[in-house]
Order: C-alpha cells, then sequence, then structure tokens
C-alpha cells in the first residue's frame, strides 16, 4: 500500500510523522492514526538506520506508534469537538 511506501532513507509517512509530532498535537496524532490505521501501515517499518516510527516519536507520544484498530470515521468527528 502507498501508506507504506519508504523513501530513500527508508523512511514511511509514519516515520515521518513521529519525527514532527509533539505533545500540543497529540489528539490530532490519535485522529490521524486513527484514521490511516484502515490502510494498514506497517508500525514496525524499519528505516536505512534501522529505526522504526516509534523509535523516533517523544517518549511520552510512543504509545501511539504501536498498532491501531481502524476506527469508524464518523466517530472522528466527536473527537473535534
Amino acid at each position: 500500500a502507498e501508506i507504506n511506501r519508504a523513501d530513500v532513507e527508508g523512511q514511511t509517512p509514519l516515520h515521518l510523522l513521529a519525527q514532527n509530532c509533539n505533545k500540543k498535537c497529540e489528539v490530532e496524532l490519535s485522529a490521524i492514526l486513527a484514521w490511516i490505521a484502515h490502510y494498514k501501515p506497517d508500525f514496525d517499518a524499519v528505516d536505512k538506520h534501522g529505526k522504526t516510527p516509534r523509535d523516533y516519536a517523544p517518549n511520552d507520544l510512543k504509545h501511539h506508534f504501536e498498532y491501531h484498530a481502524p476506527i469508524d470515521p464518523a466517530k472522528l468527528r466527536y473527537m473535534f469537538r
């Protein structure tokens, strides 16, 4: 799937998301990960540095970079009310 396509460094969109998230965007991060779970992203993808997305995530957000069961998109609306 395209969600798991890696760049020249072996990084997937999840790697990039993990590198650019912080505690301030935790609610949005949860919603993004729940949304993309339908596309079966590889949370264990290893880049050319031997790191997974979870390795790049800040310590207080690492738990988000584990398997997520897909969520009904209709339920996501309630996360942002």
